[in-house]
């Protein structure tokens, strides 16, 4: 279980990088579609060629993909080829910061679905966690520089943490399959999916640093963070799992503040204090699951 929190936090960190390496595509004139496409490939290329060495080399034993679960890799690609091309339109709107913090949604969205579709417990402590990230994300959704007018983009960022919170409930079933075909096959399906989008849209560039850096920002913070984020749900639920690995928001501010440093209104600092107890919160609560389900099949009686 340890090593499971393990890279649920190292996935979290990786995934951290996404906002500033974003941004900075985006600064470069990039198309916000196109960066979606392209990072996605990158991360379906990446994890293709590990993949395929690990066979070559006979270091890879785990279960291949099939039957049923290619239609659920199917719903998945579906999930985020919506996603990401939400988060990309969302920041380049938003301050990266606070584009970054609105991504904690998805611990919620993740354990509703759990709740509704897979039947997973709300405990008072997750019910506490929801609220207060849910009070924090519509704080984050207002610009009080601007007599607290609505900022739209909010919702495309809360769009894509809905869609990751499916994408996390349903990747928990191919916890089991080999992460790198998964990783593969995730970002070549939605990859594709977003390339043709943006090709039709003609948002496709020819800037070599944007390609460099999108391929940076694909293998690492797309493919190896969904690595790690498999292999945390082999041994965690879903709800626990998401609940570690939605330190990357916080990761991501973060590191968008140093590189990009831009002076956030106040409603920042109480957002983050909201997020914080709610993410201590529901990570207590997923760590009391495990140990409640630990003890259940130690002594089913």
């Amino acid at each position: 279980m340890k090593k499971s929190v393990l890279f649920g936090l190292l996935g979290a960190v990786v995934a951290g990088l996404n906002v500033p390496l974003s941004i900075f595509l985006l600064s470069l004139g990039a198309k916000p579609i196109f960066l979606a496409g392209i990072t996605y490939l990158a991360m379906g290329a990446s994890m293709g060629l590990v993949f395929l060495v690990l066979r070559l080399l006979k270091k890879d034993h785990e279960a291949l993909l099939q039957g049923w679960d290619w239609l659920i890799l199917g719903f998945i690609n579906c999930l985020d080829t919506g996603a990401n091309i939400m988060l990309f339109l969302g920041l380049a709107v938003l301050n990266g910061a606070t584009a970054s913090l609105l991504q904690s949604f998805e611990v919620v969205a993740t354990a509703l679905i759990a709740y509704v579709l897979f039947k997973e417990r709300l405990s008072w402590r997750l019910i506490l966690a929801i609220l207060l990230v849910v009070g924090a994300s519509v704080l984050l959704s207002f610009n009080p520089a601007e007599n607290f007018a609505f900022e739209p983009a909010s919702l495309l960022i809360l769009g894509t943490t809905i869609c990751w919170g499916f994408t996390n409930n349903l990747g928990k079933k191919l916890s089991q399959k080999d992460p790198w075909e998964f990783g593969m096959m995730k970002g070549l399906g939605a990859g594709t999916i977003i390339g043709i989008i943006a090709a039709i849209m003609g948002q496709w560039g020819l800037d070599y640093r944007v390609y460099l850096v999108g391929f940076l920002d694909g293998a690492i913070a797309y493919g190896l963070s969904n690595v790690l984020l498999v292999l945390c749900f082999r041994k965690l639920s879903a709800s626990l799992g998401t609940a570690l690995y939605a330190a990357n928001p916080f990761i991501g501010a973060l590191f968008a503040l140093i590189f990009y440093f831009k002076e956030p209104t106040w409603n920042f600092y109480v957002a983050l204090a909201l997020l914080i107890v709610g993410e201590v919160f529901a990570a207590i609560d997923g760590i009391r699951q495990e140990k409640d389900a630990a003890r259940f099949t130690a002594d089913p009686s």
